[in-house]
């Protein structure tokens, strides 16, 4: 048998038209292979002994390595840069009515750059690509999409994991003592600011107010085993109601950097809101953060019958993404309104507004600790004529409106405040 087929073999290569179609045949996948081995080597070889990571601009991590790469030896020799200011540095004047101009962070532009980061060769590519019109991006990215790739000789993660980490360690040492302040925007969160944190000491209210919030909240946050071993579900709400400039808004964002946290401003009136994204909203908020609804009786009143909703979010989707099957364990929610008769009992029952705050106006004593904070060595005599101004019904903000006109002489503030009672 083995002999017949050898026998088959010689009368077909002996045949030139057969033997020449084989031996092109032959050639044709040998430079075939050829051409697709140098591309298959490099597979391979990428597969084997690179680390590769990728990073999208809808995540934090983009920006952090954006600041890490900025202050890079390599972004201070590279000859194709991308320049664009701080997204937290919007210039600001200072005591002296000078302005600050932002910042400009110089990175790396769209294309490759090779650099060493601990004696380890790195590959970055940066990529964009135009989003506009593109339906399944958010808000953020439908100016551009970017994405940074970033490729380390070797086979193990450690040096790409500590490249990363520099860089949060960077970005969290800088915003160390701001407050990130993300808001809701066609349903996807964007990071708008960071602010300065504000001492709690300089939010004036009756009594130990700010202290005693503060303390709640600090021991709500160390108190997830208490919850769970009770069965109690892990959130915390609360109602701060009142006039109008009594400091509601303020006393949220300073416990927010009094206790490091981020605070997300939802904005209920959003048309493109929906009770699905606004579950999705409250699930993509980072642990342990703050969850503000400003003016919440401008978006919910007291509902009418057969009437649900004026916007795109339902009054039912509203209160079960607060403390709903769906809703996030360990959120801190706060509602803010100008008139709390107007919300139904519904919204601030216990479990959605456990802790109910007034803001009313002015007393003679927070009048006298705001005149004591812009003039701290006036005698006492003077501030206490001036907390006379409380008589009248003044709200806080109406009183720093004053002190600040007056901010250099504090004789010129207690006759605006003396002509301000006599009105």
């Amino acid at each position: 048998m083995f002999e017949q087929i050898l026998h088959a073999l010689k009368e077909a290569l002996s045949n030139q038209f057969l033997s020449g179609g084989l031996v092109l045949g032959l050639i044709g996948s040998a430079i075939a292979l050829c051409r697709q081995l140098p591309s298959r080597i490099f597979a391979w070889l990428k597969r084997r002994l690179i680390v590769t990571v990728d990073v999208s601009n809808d995540d934090p991590i983009f920006e952090w390595l954006s600041l890490w790469l900025a202050s890079h030896p390599y972004s201070r020799r590279a000859r194709c840069l991308t320049a664009k200011s701080r997204r937290d540095d919007f210039g600001r004047i200072d005591n002296e009515n000078v302005d600050r101009l932002p910042d400009v962070v110089f990175t790396p532009a769209p294309g490759n750059h090779f650099f060493v980061y601990e004696r380890r060769f790195v590959w970055l590519s940066r990529e964009r690509k135009d989003a506009l019109g593109d339906k399944g991006s958010d808000f953020f990215s439908r100016l551009h999409r970017e994405t940074f790739q970033i490729r380390v000789l070797g086979r193990k993660q450690q040096i790409i994991r500590s490249l990363i980490e520099k860089a949060r360690a960077a970005a969290m040492q800088a915003r160390d003592s701001r407050v990130e302040i993300y808001i809701s925007t066609q349903g996807f969160w964007t990071r708008s600011d960071t602010r300065h944190m504000r001492p709690l000491s300089t939010v004036i209210l009756p009594g130990s107010t700010a202290i005693d919030v503060a303390e709640d909240i600090r021991q709500f946050l160390q108190s997830e085993g208490w919850y769970r071993e009770r069965g109690i579900p892990y959130r915390r709400g609360f109602l701060f109601h009142g006039v109008p400039g009594s400091g509601k808004t303020s006393l949220i964002t300073a416990l927010a950097g009094e206790i490091g946290m981020s605070l997300y401003a939802l904005n209920l009136g959003d048309p493109h809101l929906t009770d699905g994204s606004l579950n999705s909203l409250l699930g993509d908020a980072k642990p342990g953060s703050v969850i503000l609804l400003e003016d919440v009786d401008a978006a919910f009143t007291r509902r009418e019958k057969g009437k649900d909703t004026d916007n795109g979010v339902t009054f039912s989707g509203l209160l079960n993404a607060l403390d709903g099957a769906a809703s996030k364990e360990g959120s801190i929610v706060f509602m803010t309104t100008n008139h709390k008769d107007a919300l139904d009992p519904a919204l601030i029952r216990p479990g959605r507004a456990d802790v109910h705050i007034l803001f009313d106006y002015a007393t003679r004593e927070q009048a006298q600790r705001l005149f004591r904070q812009f003039f701290p060595d006036v005698p006492s005599t003077l501030a206490d004529r001036f907390s006379d101004i409380a008589s009248r019904q003044v709200t806080m903000a109406q009183i720093q409106g004053i002190l600040l006109q007056h901010k250099g002489s504090p004789d010129n503030a207690l006759r605006s405040a003396i002509l301000e009672v006599a009105a």
